[in-house]
């Protein structure tokens, strides 16, 4: 809805987030009072959490805890950053010096100068989580793609109950002009 907000979602973010939707995606559109996007895809199109917006509380009346110190113990993929740091030098090397994203060509040292320079991120084409347990897989360089933060989010971002393609990705992302 329009004007709603849900759990620490605030009204700004809601209205934003629902212009850009209907901006950046053709088939949703809003109801004739402006009110509401049609819903009726929403759930189909792995957006779960905008068709269950409600009013609640104004935002200045909302607050949490946050910061406190907790000992967690989990399980995680094994990860190995010196194999990450010589394939992006490889990749840097392969590009002349740059380092822009796979998918959508940003480069942190175009926006961003010195600060920016040899920033990307490495994702992996073929999942860790479908790694062997035990003994992990073997990644070579052509298992790496390098992507922005934003790009990188998104390829993790399940969507119709899937991982999307680099392919995918660069099919669905708003032509610049």
């Amino acid at each position: 809805a329009s004007g709603g907000m849900s759990g620490v979602r605030t009204l700004v973010y809601t209205v934003a987030l629902e212009t850009t939707l209907v901006t950046l995606h053709p088939h949703l559109t809003w109801t004739p009072d402006a009110q509401w996007i049609t819903t009726s895809h929403l759930m189909h199109e792995g957006l779960p959490e905008l068709a269950e917006l409600e009013e609640e509380e104004m935002v200045s009346d909302l607050q949490g805890v946050e910061g406190a110190v907790r000992l967690q113990t989990h399980r995680r993929r094994e990860r190995d950053s010196k194999l990450m740091a010589r394939f992006k030098g490889q990749f840097i090397r392969d590009n002349m010096g740059s380092a822009p994203c796979q998918v959508c060509g940003f480069d942190f040292h175009e926006a961003f100068g010195p600060v920016g320079i040899g920033y990307i991120e490495a994702h992996h084409i073929h999942a860790l989580s479908s790694a062997d347990q035990q003994s992990g897989q073997t990644t070579r360089y052509q298992d790496i793609a390098f992507l922005c933060a934003n790009c990188h989010r998104m390829s993790h971002r399940l969507f119709k109950g899937r991982w999307l393609t680099l392919d995918e990705l660069r099919e669905l992302r708003p032509r610049q002009n």
